[in-house]
């Protein structure tokens, strides 16, 4: 250890020069090679929280560009499925059940009696007739049937009529089919079929649906929604 008074060189251990008799001080800069330096602890853990947030921010960024890209292609989507047999499909049971709904304003609400709903609808509708599914493989003239449950109901008494079929997808023979649940023909792709719903539209209908289309609906009394009978005084 060097003296700071006489600058003689003097032994590690003494702590007063033996020139001067100056006391030594050690040199705080100098490395003690008992105390190696290490790295301060914290370290490695802001560096792991540094890793985290940019790891985060690259999800949220990936899940944003993903869902921007479905925005865009979903619609190209539904218009290509639009044009194929399923398109064509739905389009013909649309225009089905504007016959049906067209047909029930002329005949005070009332659905037609489904051993000829064919007959009653036809007049309200333009050639060709919209009778055939184009993924139809049986050969038969009619490829959808009535929801015999609708028989010459009124349309009033329907409850939930976006989800009660009214026609759909059949496999029952005949030239007016009636039929409902275990005549249903899965035709489509995945064990689809296409309906036509009460309330005039038209969908696709899978397994997996959250809330199944309805065969069997519950009905309003008869007389809901008529007036009162006038009694005689």
């Amino acid at each position: 250890m060097v003296c700071p008074r006489c600058q003689r060189e003097n032994a590690e251990r003494d702590r007063f020069c033996g020139a001067c008799g100056a006391p030594l001080t050690p040199d705080a800069s100098a490395p003690n090679p008992e105390r190696p330096t290490t790295a301060r602890p914290d370290a490695p853990r802001r560096a792991g929280s540094a890793c985290a947030v940019a790891g985060i921010a690259l999800l949220v960024g990936c899940a944003a560009a993903l869902g921007f890209l479905a925005i865009i292609l979903y619609p190209l989507y539904v218009h290509t499925q639009d044009r194929g047999p399923r398109g064509t499909c739905l389009a013909k049971q649309r225009t089905l059940m504007s016959a049906m709904l067209t047909y029930a304003a002329d005949y005070d609400g009332m659905l037609p009696a489904a051993g000829a709903w064919v007959s009653r609808t036809a007049p309200y509708m333009t050639e060709p007739l919209p009778f055939r599914c184009p993924d139809d493989r049986t050969g038969d003239s009619h490829s959808y049937a009535f929801n015999k449950s609708l028989d010459g109901v009124r349309l009033s008494r329907v409850l939930a009529p976006e989800r009660v079929v009214c026609v759909f997808d059949s496999d029952a023979p005949g030239e007016c089919p009636v039929g409902g649940l275990l005549e249903v023909a899965r035709r489509h792709p995945g064990g689809s079929y296409i309906a036509g719903f009460a309330d005039g539209h038209s969908e696709m209908v899978i397994k997996q649906l959250r809330i199944p289309a309805v065969f069997n609906p519950d009905l309003r009394p008869a007389d809901w929604g008529q007036p009162p009978p006038v009694r005689p005084r």
